[in-house]
């Protein structure tokens, strides 16, 4: 079974709700829960953003922890200023003004160099924090914690970056 897949049983079952009470909190349909606990099918990055919001869980723990296993941080609330919801929005709304302009083309290609410029950037600062983890052989509790936590931003970075580059491809057909 996949990360995924377990994770949003693990979650619901955890809750103690069905799979039609799950869809109708995040306004999907019960099918989609199934298909997702069965493998028959992936959560779009929207759905999993609504999940993740539903069960106050960073959305890549559901995509790369086990849960099931006990894992502190499936614990990790995430803030309340920084919602999946509002992140979706953003995108929407950047989505809205390429459509409501004359000029799709350049601004396509400028959100696309935006885009690439941002994930080298990301890339670099991935680089220098696992250079600097290795550079020292003993950390504190506390230090390693922060490690973790820079590190879960990176991958939401990533994550982000990655939604971006597939948006960008829809909107430049």
């Amino acid at each position: 079974m996949s990360v995924i897949s377990s994770n949003i049983k693990y979650l619901r079952n955890k809750k103690g709700i069905s799979q039609t009470a799950l869809a109708e909190a995040v306004d999907l349909k019960r099918g989609n829960i199934a298909s997702y606990e069965k493998e028959l099918a992936q959560p779009s990055i929207e759905n999993l953003v609504k999940l993740a919001d539903y069960f106050k869980v960073d959305i890549n723990h559901i995509i790369k922890a086990d849960l099931s296993q006990g894992n502190p941080i499936e614990h990790r609330i995430i803030p309340n200023n920084l919602t999946g919801e509002k992140i979706l929005q953003g995108i929407k709304e950047r989505v809205g003004s390429f459509k409501t302009t004359g000029d799709h083309y350049e601004k396509i290609q400028h959100l696309k160099a935006q885009n690439e410029d941002i994930y080298k950037m990301v890339a670099g600062f991935r680089a220098y924090h696992v250079h600097r983890m290795k550079s020292t052989d003993h950390h504190s509790d506390t230090v390693r914690k922060i490690a973790s936590d820079y590190e879960n931003i990176i991958d939401l970075l990533e994550t982000v970056l990655n939604s971006n580059k597939d948006l960008i491809k829809l909107l430049d057909k």
